[in-house]
């Protein structure tokens, strides 16, 4: 029977959560966040007066914020931290900092404020660059020091159940699709901007095009897993893989938004080359777990991805999206004053 409850969202108001945070409110959930709004508090304007939401603009390392936006919350998921390796390496000890004993303070602090569950986000750069089926229980071979610092958080997370809070590790391929924290430093949108603006149409990354993960299937995955018991998934890692573009290309796929094996053509004038096939050396996450445990499986191929930001650009919006830093995490923290954000905790 689904219940709702109060869920602390960190980090609502990035490009996960400004996704996450309306989808919880229309279920009926009362949702609190988070979030220093390093990037603005616009993506969560048109929420601003439903009545199930609270914001808290606060510091995930500071103890105080966290303990007020804990009140009353039954479930959490932490999505605050510096999630690219771009930025991370910006500043390694201050982005360490924010993930690591960011995610420490909100971990003590709901074990204290008797939490029942806690989804953790970290990504399958864990996992380095292994050939052949990759499932969670493969070898972790991190090659950035934000996998490296992923897998220490993926250590702290699994700590939590001596304390009695359940807890799961998502471990997510890279993500791809509109948000109202619009980026377009993540793969597929770099390659949907850069082919509707300058008609590159040359895809940088492999691997990253043939797993993707559209935001809106992690949006409902995150949305199940709120509603089943905890006990499901405690204590549990699942990688989270999308259809990537290298599935919407088999011959089986029948989902409604799957394109001619050989180019994306949007109606307004870009026309995107994508691979018919993938070099048989890339990894291949496996999503088999969350199937088996959940009966989750990812919807939709990243060709809807391509299309929705695609369509978006031929209708006037992000005009400025190669030239303004607001959309990419790396470009937006080079412009703060990371003394400031040192001292924030």
């Amino acid at each position: 029977m689904f219940t709702r409850t109060t869920v602390l969202v960190t980090g609502g108001a990035g490009f996960v959560g400004a996704r996450l945070v309306p989808r919880l409110l229309a279920a009926g959930h009362r949702v609190r966040v988070l979030d220093r709004f390093l990037y603005g508090d616009e993506p969560l304007s048109d929420l601003r007066s439903h009545s199930g939401l609270h914001c808290v603009r606060g510091d995930v390392r500071d103890s105080n914020a966290v303990a007020e936006a804990l009140e009353g919350s039954e479930q959490v998921v932490h999505l605050a931290s510096i999630s690219d390796v771009e930025s991370f390496d910006l500043d390694p000890a201050l982005a360490r900092s924010i993930n690591l004993d960011g995610l420490a303070t909100v971990v003590r602090q709901a074990s204290r404020a008797g939490v029942l569950g806690f989804l953790h986000l970290t990504s399958t750069d864990v996992y380095g660059t292994p050939a052949g089926l990759v499932t969670e229980t493969a070898k972790l071979v991190p090659q950035s020091a934000l996998a490296r610092c992923e897998i220490a958080c993926e250590s702290l997370v699994h700590g939590t159940l001596a304390r009695g809070l359940a807890a799961a590790t998502l471990r997510v391929a890279p993500l791809a699709g509109w948000s109202p924290r619009m980026r377009f430093d993540l793969p597929v949108n770099d390659f949907a901007v850069r082919g509707f603006f300058l008609r590159e149409t040359q895809h940088r990354s492999f691997e990253s095009l043939s797993h993707a993960v559209h935001v809106d299937d992690l949006v409902e995955l995150l949305a199940r897993m709120l509603r089943w018991p905890v006990d499901v998934w405690e204590g549990q890692v699942f990688n989270v893989v999308g259809r990537g573009l290298r599935d919407s290309h088999s011959s089986h796929s029948s989902h409604p938004s799957a394109l001619p094996p050989a180019a994306f053509v949007d109606s307004h004038a870009a026309t995107l080359d994508l691979p018919s096939s993938f070099p048989s050396d890339l990894p291949s996450h496996s999503g088999l777990s969350l199937e088996q445990t959940l009966g989750w499986r990812p919807s939709r191929a990243a060709d809807l991805a391509l299309r929705e930001v695609v369509e978006r650009l031929g209708h006037g919006e992000f005009s400025d999206a190669l030239t303004n830093p607001r959309y990419s995490n790396a470009e937006s923290l080079r412009r703060l004053d990371r003394g400031e954000l040192r001292r924030a905790a």
